[in-house]
């Protein structure tokens, strides 16, 4: 299956844990809040794969070259409160999602703050399609500033929320 066109994404089952492309999350710029800095330097860059079966693997490399990963437990389909891979799965699917990833291979929603020494996030489909999700546009923004479909926001936030909940797994405490 092709998972880059539209009308395969929509067809997702949002009730099962499987998503119909991979995807890849990370920080993209400098001093990145996925980072732990000390004295502006950061110490490391986490990358997160989220495969089509619903694995997890946070990867995280470290300035001076080591490179540790682990692949946490991720909260059961379905669970209540909490975002799983089938919230990931109709987050994707959603309309402004898909029309945002057909946009171009690299589409930037709200301020780039790497522009200023600060980071957007970066959503990565398997067919190396990527969106780049920067903070919400203001009055003061450009006029190039393209503000943040809905559905972007609530798939950057939910992959944010399933890492971080990922994090407090212990297969991941040796990160």
């Amino acid at each position: 299956m092709d998972a880059g066109t539209p009308d395969q994404l929509s067809a997702v089952d949002s009730s099962t844990c499987l998503l119909p492309t991979a995807l890849t999350s990370y920080y993209d710029g400098d001093h990145a809040p996925a980072t732990t800095s000390v004295g502006g330097n950061d110490l490391y860059q986490d990358v997160n794969q989220l495969d089509r079966s619903g694995t997890l693997t946070i990867t995280r490399t470290w300035n001076d070259g080591s490179v540790r990963s682990c692949t946490p437990a991720l909260p059961a389909c379905g669970t209540p409160g909490a975002v799983t891979v089938a919230t990931i799965a109709s987050e994707l699917a959603a309309i402004d999602v898909q029309a945002a990833f057909a946009v171009s291979p690299m589409s930037i929603y709200g301020l780039d703050d790497r522009l200023q020494g600060g980071a957007v996030y970066a959503i990565a489909r398997d067919d190396l399609r990527i969106l780049y999700v920067g903070s919400p546009c203001t009055s003061m923004s450009s006029s190039s500033c393209q503000p943040v479909p809905s559905g972007v926001q609530r798939l950057s936030d939910g992959l944010k929320s399933l890492v971080s909940t990922a994090l407090g797994d212990p297969a991941c405490s040796g990160l």
